[in-house]
């Protein structure tokens, strides 16, 4: 049995409504083309359970593509997201400390960088090759990086968030030794899962693109 494959997934929330090459349609499309054996959704588990009564506001991928793809093609689906009093204790801390950074005075700096990032990579992204590419992930990490140094945010709530969804990934991998996984996940969170999965000897971390060029 060789080792379990995992694919990152980038996901864009309500964005996927102004990148059309890679909108709802295109974004089941990918799912479909990489044929996993689970899916693991940024949902909680009640939110699974209950679709499709539960509202995902700004995720709107779950409603539109991701869930109804998994539901008819009988893919099974593994929440990421903590639930609970963790799930409490963690968003407690993170709502706190970005409501500080409000009177940080690099705040708005930060805010106008953030909007020019989102703006070019807006139209860098024509396809789902371009969401899911090396571009993205280190235009992630460099935002993360100057959002912890100017404002002091991102940990320790951040670490903890993502920590959550690598627990989930690596007791999936471990269920479904050898086959192949779908982890979708909004873009900001790649490249945090990207250099943990990499670390991990009992995975397989493979692109989208190579994923894709493989089939």
């Amino acid at each position: 049995m060789g080792l379990t494959e995992i694919i990152l997934v980038a996901t864009l929330h309500q964005m996927h409504t102004q990148v059309p090459g890679y909108g709802f349609n295109e974004l089941s499309d990918l799912i479909t083309r990489l044929n996993p054996a689970a899916l693991l959704v940024e949902l909680q588990q009640s939110e699974v359970s209950d679709f499709p009564k539960s509202v995902r506001g700004s995720k709107v991928e779950y409603n539109e593509a991701i869930m109804p793809l998994a539901i008819k093609l009988k893919i099974p689906t593994i929440p990421l997201e903590p639930s609970g009093k963790e799930r409490d204790e963690i968003l407690k801390v993170y709502e706190a400390a970005w409501k500080n950074a409000e009177s940080n005075p690099n705040y708005a700096a930060f805010s106008k960088y953030t909007d020019l990032l989102i703006s070019q990579l807006l139209k860098y992204w024509k396809n789902s090759l371009d969401v899911n590419s090396d571009v993205t992930v280190e235009s992630f990490r460099l935002k993360h990086a100057y959002q912890q140094e100017l404002l002091s945010v991102d940990t320790p709530s951040w670490e903890q968030w993502n920590e959550c969804f690598l627990r989930s990934i690596l007791s999936a991998a471990e269920t479904h030794k050898g086959k192949r996984l779908v982890v979708t996940v909004g873009a900001e969170h790649v490249y945090w899962l990207k250099d943990r999965l990499l670390k991990q000897n009992k995975i397989q971390l493979v692109s989208v693109s190579d994923a894709l060029s493989n089939r």
